[in-house]
């Protein structure tokens, strides 16, 4: 049985908070980190299988994905993903841009992402998404986020809100 988002988030700060630990003592627990490299693949797996009905999990997996390849492992608790659920997750949100159902958080978060190109490289098929990154560099940010609401959305909301380009 699959956790909600509620307690996929609580589990995301869980292994944040172990990874950000790891890295700040002495020595240096393959184990651990292992483990919690595992346990981030699950969870992005489980975000993956909620994303077809549940924008919020299409967000956190799509971060998800994207924070694996652009930050060092070893800060971020998130290394190799399930090919298949990255594939199921990039799917639903090549449909919803082709069904023009992505909503403007989602649509700006994406426009961020694809500056590194590199990341949707092996994703050249979802014709959709291919299309969005061509025209997708001249969506803005917005003015503000809710950071009180960022703050219980994982690591994406930690992420969102350790940048200061919002008032």
């Amino acid at each position: 049985m699959g956790l909600n988002l509620q307690q996929l988030s609580q589990e995301e700060n869980r292994l944040y908070s172990r990874a950000l630990q790891l890295k700040s003592s002495k020595t240096r627990d393959e184990d651990t980190l292992q483990e919690i490299f595992v346990a981030y693949k699950e969870v992005h797996r489980q975000y993956a299988t909620l994303a077809e009905f549940e924008p919020e999990a299409l967000k956190r997996a799509l971060f998800i994905q994207w924070y694996a390849l652009v930050e060092p492992s070893d800060l971020s608790g998130i290394c190799e993903l399930d090919e298949d659920s990255e594939l199921k997750l990039i799917q639903v949100l090549d449909d919803r841009i082709r069904a023009g159902t992505l909503d403007k958080e989602l649509a700006w978060m994406l426009g961020y992402y694809i500056d590194w190109d590199f990341v949707f490289d092996r994703f050249s098929s979802f014709k959709s998404l291919q299309e969005f990154m061509l025209e997708g560099k001249q969506i803005s940010f917005p003015e503000r986020i809710d950071r009180v609401a960022m703050q219980s959305r994982g690591q994406m909301g930690i992420y969102w809100n350790s940048l200061d380009v919002f008032s």
